[in-house]
This record gives structure tokens, C-alpha cells and sequence, in this order.
């Protein structure tokens, strides 16, 4: 709905709709683009996730199974 919008405005504003295509066909791939850089940003400082320490142990340890130990 959003690069529809953006779609619309650039034609509005331009008067052309091929410029108004050509600026939310643009617009839709450097959304996801911004949106990819975004993600792996706020996951590397953290945010968002209050309970980061507990899934790295729960990684170490298999999912949070608890190893068998072998007995004697």
C-alpha cells in the first residue's frame, strides 16, 4: 500500500506516471534493502531482545536439553 501511495504522489508531482512507476519501483527495493541493513543492525547491538544471554546457553547446550552424562 505504501509504494502505491509513493506511486501515486510521484505522478501527482511530476505529472508523468511512468516517473511515478519508476520512483516507487525504486522505492519498494531500497525499503527492503534499508530493511535487511536495518535488522542485522539492531539484532548486533541488541535491541530488542531481552533475553539474548539466555539463547546463546540454550545454543551451547543443545536447545536447552540437558546432556546425559555417562554413568560408571
Amino acid at each position: 500500500m505504501g509504494t502505491l501511495d509513493t506511486m501515486c504522489l510521484g505522478w501527482l508531482l511530476t505529472g508523468s506516471p511512468i516517473i511515478g512507476l519508476k520512483i516507487g519501483g525504486l522505492e519498494l527495493f531500497t525499503k527492503m534493502i534499508l530493511y535487511y541493513f536495518h535488522e542485522r543492525a539492531w539484532y548486533k547491538f541488541g535491541l530488542g531482545i531481552p533475553k539474548r544471554e539466555l539463547f546463546k546457553k540454550l545454543q551451547k547446550n543443545g536447545n536447552g536439553k540437558k546432556k546425559k552424562q555417562k554413568q560408571k
